[in-house]
C-alpha cells in the first residue's frame, strides 16, 4: 500500500517547506496547477510567487531525459531528469523527485527539483 504524505498549509510554514534551499512546488494532481511554491524555486526559476501560482506544472517543464533503472525497480517516488525553463528563457537540467501528497484536500504531488548542470 502506499503511504500518501498530508501536507496542509498550515504546516507549511516548517523550515522542511519555506527554508529549505532545494527548489519545492506543490501541485494539483488533476490538472497539474501550481498551489505552493518555496523561496529557493522563486530564486532558482526566476519567477515570482504570484507568477507560480499562475502556471501549471508543464508551463516551465520541458524535454524529460529518460532514466533506466537497472534493477527494473519503482519506488513510490518518481524521479526524473528533465530540462526546466527559467522566466528569463534559459534553462538547465534538473533531477525531480515528486511524491504524493494531500494539500488543502486536493490530491497532490510535492515535488524537489534538483539542478543537475546548466
Amino acid at each position: 500500500m502506499k503511504q500518501e504524505k498530508v501536507v496542509h498549509e498550515e504546516h507549511l510554514s516548517d523550515t522542511f517547506f519555506w527554508f529549505n534551499p532545494i527548489p519545492m512546488w506543490i501541485y494539483k494532481k488533476s490538472d497539474q496547477k501550481i498551489l505552493e511554491v518555496n523561496n529557493a524555486a522563486v530564486n532558482a526559476y526566476g519567477y515570482s510567487k504570484y507568477q507560480f501560482r499562475h502556471l501549471f506544472h508543464d508551463d516551465f517543464i520541458g524535454e524529460e531525459i529518460p532514466v533506466n533503472y537497472p534493477d527494473g525497480s519503482k519506488s513510490e517516488l518518481r524521479k526524473q531528469l528533465s530540462i526546466h525553463r527559467a522566466s528569463n528563457g534559459g534553462s538547465f537540467v534538473t533531477l525531480m523527485v515528486k511524491s504524493l501528497a494531500t494539500y488543502n484536500s486536493y490530491e497532490a504531488i510535492l515535488v524537489r527539483s534538483i539542478k543537475v548542470f546548466n
